[in-house]
């Protein structure tokens, strides 16, 4: 199935506010994210050290998600589970063009051809890692990766399973999950609307384009984990501005610029989204936003990204943020000469 059949069908839903996808397991909130800038800050991370953090990252979100998979695909033989559940989830999302899984003895070869990130940036231990992460939540074992060999284009994995171990991550309730999770419907702008009048396209890989740039639907608890690791944060604002540069019309002004953001935010699920300005000052407010399966949640990562799209404009910085009831609120201070 097409995702745009599955929003047509309401399998994906998609509010003003908030994407809830009900495919093939239990209802989970996504969050429509440019992969450039997902894809350039995993990039810069594991330039910089940080590819343990990564990988922990990689792996805790990609054991929470896959853990909350019913039993009855969990218990699936390995090489059905990716040739027939997760390659046609992934290419429904447009995250990857194909996958191919075969088993010998204890070894599983894993072939792909534009995998998510990958297609981006190239040589990653990112989408290695949940590569990893899914056969040890499945087959409940440890896994050795033996060869790797990784481009923009297509992707090969061998990967010896080993002694039999399963790892509890914590995670919120599926109820409590659910319940922070709940949004109302409110007539208004959304994905579904902007498919349908050819703002956002499907290219012929399944991938959604904006103005010329590749969002890519992720559970959103990989946001709230990004958000703890150490890397500095600083970088993020300067990936995030150069991208929206190239989405905004030259010249345009931060008035005129703001219903953009307002629009972005709400439509790619990350809530019901106010923005007010004063002079020195800019107040965000976003009802409903999406909470992770992770028991912690943290809102830095999207905090840095708007504040990348506000310094396109003017330099400021993030004075403030809190989060209560459900929304969040991010005060955001321009600079004075």
């Amino acid at each position: 199935m097409r995702l745009s059949d599955s929003i047509r069908k309401n399998v994906l839903s998609t509010n003003v506010g908030s994407i809830i996808s009900e495919l093939k397991g239990p209802s989970r909130r996504y969050i429509l994210f440019p992969e450039e800038i997902l894809a350039k800050y995993i990039q810069l991370s594991e330039n910089l050290g940080h590819h343990d953090e990564i990988k922990e990252v990689a792996s805790i979100w990609t054991i929470l998600v896959t853990n909350s998979a019913p039993n009855i695909i969990k218990k699936l033989p390995i090489t059905i589970f990716f040739n027939l559940f997760l390659k046609s989830i992934w290419i429904n999302i447009g995250g990857i063009d194909d996958l191919h899984a075969t088993r010998k003895g204890n070894i599983l070869h894993i072939a792909t051809r534009g995998e998510m990130i990958t297609r981006n940036i190239g040589k990653n231990v990112f989408f290695t890692e949940i590569l990893k992460s899914i056969i040890e939540t499945i087959c409940r074992c440890n896994t050795l990766l033996v060869t790797k060999s990784q481009s923009k284009k297509s992707c090969e994995y061998s990967f010896r399973l080993a002694e039999r171990v399963k790892r509890q991550i914590p995670s919120k309730h599926a109820t409590l999950y659910n319940r922070l999770n709940t949004t109302q419907h409110l007539d208004g702008l959304n994905l579904k609307t902007l498919l349908k009048n050819n703002v956002f396209r499907l290219d012929a890989n399944n991938r959604l384009i904006y103005r010329g740039k590749v969002f890519v639907l992720i559970e959103n608890t990989l946001f709230h984990l990004l958000s703890k690791t150490s890397m500095n944060k600083s970088h993020l604002p300067e990936i995030a501005a150069n991208f929206f540069r190239d989405i905004l019309h030259p010249n345009t002004a931060l008035k005129s610029g703001l219903p953009m953001l307002k629009n972005l935010l709400q439509i790619t699920g990350w809530g019901i989204t106010n923005i007010k300005l004063d002079e020195n000052r800019l107040t965000l407010v976003m009802k409903n936003v999406p909470f992770g399966l992770h028991v912690d949640d943290d809102w830095k990562f999207i905090s840095n990204t708007i504040l990348g799209y506000l310094k396109i404009f003017k330099e400021c910085e993030i004075s403030g943020m809190d989060v209560k009831n459900r929304i969040l609120r991010i005060e955001y201070k321009f600079k004075t000469k």
